[in-house]
């Protein structure tokens, strides 16, 4: 998804334009992992970008309900 915005006390010329990408995978019925890359790109400024993994497990029968997971996410600014 790509998604341009900006902070409406600010000049339009000043936008962001946003770039995720997500990728998921659901291992049996109560089990589930995604990996997420998001990118900010400021026209002025710093751009950062963000990769998150993450993996949970359902603790009961209903577990859409409730889901507990371990993540690790890494924040990189200005590579470019």
């Amino acid at each position: 998804m790509v998604s341009t915005y900006w902070f409406t006390d600010q000049p339009v010329g000043n936008s962001t334009v946003q770039a995720t990408f997500d990728i998921d995978r659901q291992f049996g019925e109560h089990a589930d992992v995604f990996a997420e890359y998001a990118g900010e790109f400021p026209t002025h400024g710093v751009p950062m970008q963000i990769s998150n993994f993450h993996a949970g497990f359902g603790l009961t029968r209903n577990s859409p309900n409730y889901f507990v997971g371990i993540g690790y996410s890494l924040r990189l600014e200005g590579l470019w």
